[in-house]
């Protein structure tokens, strides 16, 4: 989607509201982001570090003796020297050379892990991305999830061409997790259109992956791949 694209992409292009001009801007910079306990699909899961503050306490909006409190006028009235101790912090960084990361990069990021992991490792911040299981527990979940409809979808289409609305219709009459990538709130007989445009951007991004299914005892290696039908998809044994 179009948030998974711009945290890859070194340039950022879309249409001003009123018009039809599509200007292009550079794209440098980290982007940051606040929720509470937010959930990521996988092509985002892969491009975040999660940065997770856990309160020791049941009621968090009760916590008292903060040292700057309450924060935001604090930090409106300290904003130049915030700025200045982040630049003093990378600027030490360049000074002592660029000191090398040894940590493992990010797939896609490289530079920006070992640029960061070094300007954090330089200011006495260790262990920088070391703890990334979260973001694969969750991709494992997901991937697996995914294996799981594509047995049920070989069993029941094999290598027939199938639509997205077909699709949808199975994931929901076997009570897959699956459809939880684009299933929205309530209950309707009929998927709705932003429903099944979700669903069609969802098995878009897994065309040509591969899967292992099982076929009377055998394991068998599968692709998903689009259909020979426009808006289908289709399963094929790979040789």
């Amino acid at each position: 989607d179009c948030l998974a694209a711009v945290l890859s992409s070194t340039t950022f292009s879309d249409r001003l509201l009123g018009g039809n001009l599509a200007p292009e801007f550079p794209n440098h910079g980290p982007w940051i982001a606040t929720g509470n306990n937010p959930t990521f699909s996988g092509q985002l899961n892969r491009r975040i570090i999660q940065i997770r503050l856990v309160p020791k306490t049941a009621t968090p909006h009760l916590r008292e003796g903060f040292i700057h409190f309450p924060l935001m006028p604090w930090v409106k009235e300290n904003h130049a020297k915030i700025i200045d101790a982040c630049i003093t912090i990378v600027m030490s960084y360049v000074n002592a050379g660029r000191p090398e990361w040894t940590g493992t990069p990010l797939g896609s990021y490289e530079s920006f892990s070992k640029v960061m992991g070094g300007i954090l490792d330089n200011a006495g911040v260790k262990g920088f991305m070391t703890d990334m299981q979260m973001q694969r527990d969750i991709l494992d979940m997901e991937n697996g999830q995914l294996a799981d409809f594509v047995q049920i979808w070989w069993n029941t289409h094999k290598g027939n061409n199938v639509s997205v609305k077909e699709l949808m219709a199975l994931a929901r009459k076997e009570e897959m997790d699956v459809q939880d990538s684009w299933a929205e709130p309530g209950i309707h007989q009929e998927p709705s259109r932003s429903e099944i445009t979700k669903a069609g951007n969802f098995f878009s991004n897994k065309k040509e992956r591969y899967f292992v299914i099982n076929q009377d005892d055998e394991a068998k290696t599968i692709q998903l791949l689009k259909g020979t039908v426009r808006s289908t998809y289709r399963l094929k044994v790979s040789s």
